[in-house]
């Protein structure tokens, strides 16, 4: 468990809220995370009960309990806030009428540090704690035996995965074998071109040529063919997976109490269905081109180790570059990629909901107000999608200067090696 008062570990596991509705969501995701656990704000609206009006320091006792905290509500004065060594929720009033939940950390250097879900990771002198805080309510909560950890929560999800492919695997084991067949003639482009330039040519081998072009034609086509069927395939997939994952989603949709129906819009509803598509494609690309590439990886390495064992050595220190790449941008991508789905989900949700009410709409008069709302929402998805394709020319720099520098490298090495009579077997 973290120490007290670490402010990086504060700043690494902070959660904004990102609706005005979700001040109690974020703080009660904020401190799952202090723990160790992983959670949305979009699961904990369902559990809390909130709706449009925010959500209740009833909703968030329930919530924490379903997440397995010991959770105990006091009312407290901030002498008391200083001896606690747990992070608490606190109910407080911003502005004099505005309710608000914020989470105190702790006490240290006379100041408090408060995560403020809508503001940040800030600091409050006692006086200023104490102005705001007029409820003295607060949620204490402690992680208990049922207490889910994100190391146990990946392990839940890789179950629920594996289980949702279940159906898929004779399909996605084909597409995978065919796709493996067609990186494997893909090759033939680059060896029958070595093979015409160091050797059909200089020699004028006019047989060779026209039996050589017409067996890498019949590569070509057999290719093409084979792409076709793997294509079949995966269309097949995708409309069975998409339709279990719709089926199943509606099922248990139908099945929630109603409160649930009358806090969650329209809009949300039909975001969370059209999420069925981007899990399929996910679920192509991990059991799919993964292995694809994987196995592109390993003929390549095998190609060049035949030819020259130093080189192909040289080659392999790729690897752990693009590794170390790939470990230093991962979390910043997910994170990037998580906020562009959940504003793509608002925005969505707040399209659909603005024409379903466009009669109410109409009849007061506020079409320009809730104009510039669904612009604003809009923004703020360009602006996040706008952030993860920076993040992505930002790795892509990378990737490109790296392979640069590889690529240089084993090039003047193969040259080094030509010049000094080295024969392909290194001898």
């Amino acid at each position: 468990m973290p120490s007290d008062l670490n402010i990086h570990h504060i700043k690494q596991t902070f959660v904004k809220q990102y609706s005005q509705f979700y001040c109690g969501l974020a703080c009660l995701a904020s401190i799952v995370k202090y723990y160790g656990g992983e959670t949305t704000q979009e699961k904990l609206r369902e559990q809390s009960g909130t709706t449009l009006n925010g959500t209740s320091l009833l909703g968030l006792y329930q919530a924490a309990q379903n997440l397995g905290f010991d959770v105990a509500g006091y009312e407290a004065e901030t002498k008391n806030l200083k001896e606690l060594k747990e992070p608490v929720i606190l109910h407080i009033l911003k502005d004099e009428k505005l309710e608000h939940f914020v989470v105190c950390y702790g006490f240290e250097n006379s100041k408090f540090t408060i995560g403020d879900p809508g503001w940040g990771i800030t600091q409050y002198a006692e006086e200023e704690l104490a102005a705001v805080w007029k409820s003295k309510a607060l949620l204490k909560l402690v992680p208990g035996k049922n207490f889910v950890t994100k190391k146990n929560e990946s392990q839940s999800k890789r179950k629920w995965f594996l289980q949702l492919i279940k159906d898929d695997y004779p399909v996605l084991g084909i597409a995978a074998f065919l796709g493996i067949v067609i990186s494997s003639l893909s090759l033939a482009t680059a060896i029958f071109s070595q093979k015409l330039i160091d050797q059909i040519l200089p020699g004028k081998d006019i047989r060779t040529l026209v039996f050589g072009v017409i067996i890498f034609g019949t590569i070509l086509l057999a290719r093409s063919l084979i792409s076709y069927v793997r294509g079949i395939f995966l269309v097949r997939q995708s409309k069975e997976m998409n339709t279990r994952l719709i089926s199943n989603f509606f099922g248990k949709l139908l099945y929630l109490p109603k409160p649930f129906f009358d806090s969650t819009s329209t809009g949300d509803m039909v975001a969370r269905m059209n999420d069925a598509q981007r899990i399929q494609r996910a679920v192509v690309q991990l059991s799919s081109q993964v292995v694809i590439d994987v196995m592109i990886v390993l003929v390549s390495a095998g190609y060049i180790f035949f030819y020259s064992v130093s080189t192909g050595f040289i080659s392999l220190f790729s690897i752990p570059i693009f590794e170390l790449l790939a470990w230093r941008y991962n979390r910043r991508v997910i994170a990037a990629q998580r906020n562009v789905m959940q504003s793509y989900a608002a925005t969505e949700s707040k399209y659909i909901d603005t024409i379903t009410g466009v009669k109410t709409i109409k009849t007061f008069h506020r079409e320009n107000l809730f104009a510039k709302v669904v612009n604003t929402v809009y923004e703020f998805f360009m602006q996040k999608v706008f952030e993860l394709g920076l993040l992505g020319a930002k790795i892509n720099l990378w990737i490109s200067a790296a392979s640069a520098m590889l690529l240089t490298g084993i090039i003047s090495w193969s040259a080094y090696l030509v010049l000094n009579t080295k024969s392909c077997w290194d001898r």
